[in-house]
């Protein structure tokens, strides 16, 4: 019973501790304390992980700063917590990373790569209308954000990633310029220009936008008119991969 006693103190003790991350409203912080009354952040606080006065986390207002903060008062509607210290934190990836993915039916395929992308440090989501897309809303969207916040508070990032509204895809080929960096995956591309040779060619630290088509890949036309605009096309090697599967793997390459 002592072994289990100790074992339970000790796991309530890690649960409770600073590692804990929560991005919350800029307004919520205010001089030396955190104010705090979303009514799903209250319940999940004080019913679910069941903080107590004196315990910690780590809150970050999404600008690049967070604050570690101690647990002063818990009420019904509202928790107040005193900052004890605040840092500016400076994110430096490898690249910038714009992830165009075209829609997906399933939602939860769709749903896993703004997870695993946000985790693997992705910037922005813009989903994709293709001429192949079964669909061309974004369903849930609620459910999306929620979905991109716990992966980056997970992942100890400290700034989110935007989730875009759908674009078409010549939508997206207008807004191309000069100084960024443009791929796109094109399964009859020859199989030596893979993405690791495309990207040896990328300074570090550019901004990189990656185009992954839907299932079927993008069509011959659509190709074509984004080399008129300057993408450059990399093979994804001798599988056929589903969108979710090539959009990570990519993602993976690029950023890890």
């Amino acid at each position: 019973m002592r072994g289990l006693k100790k074992l339970s103190t000790l796991y309530m003790m890690k649960k409770k501790s600073p590692k804990h991350r929560f991005f919350i409203p800029s307004k919520s912080i205010q001089k030396n304390q955190i104010l705090l009354q979303d009514k799903g952040l209250v319940h999940q606080l004080s019913r679910v992980l069941r903080f107590q006065e004196g315990d910690q986390a780590v809150f970050l207002d999404n600008r690049g700063k967070e604050y570690l903060a101690s647990f002063a008062r818990f009420s019904r509607d509202q928790i107040t917590a005193k900052i004890l210290e605040k840092n500016k934190i400076k994110e430096t990836p490898k690249y910038h990373l714009n992830l165009y993915v075209a829609l997906l039916k399933n939602q939860n395929r769709f749903e896993w790569i703004l997870e695993k992308g946000t985790e693997l440090g992705v910037t922005s989501f813009i989903p994709l209308i293709t001429k192949r897309t079964g669909i061309k809303i974004l369903r849930k969207e609620e459910r999306l954000q929620k979905i991109i916040q716990e992966a980056a508070e997970q992942s100890e990032r400290v700034k989110l990633p935007s989730l875009k509204a759908p674009q078409n895809l010549q939508e997206s080929l207008e807004k191309v310029n000069d100084d960024d960096f443009y791929l796109i995956a094109y399964e009859e591309e020859k199989k030596e220009k893979d993405l690791r040779s495309t990207l040896s060619m990328i300074p570090a630290g550019s901004n990189i936008h990656l185009f992954i088509g839907p299932e079927g890949g993008f069509e011959e036309e659509e190709i074509r008119l984004a080399q008129e605009k300057g993408l450059k096309t990399f093979s994804l090697g001798k599988r056929v991969l589903r969108t979710e599967t090539a959009a990570i793997g990519c993602t993976s390459i690029i950023l890890l």
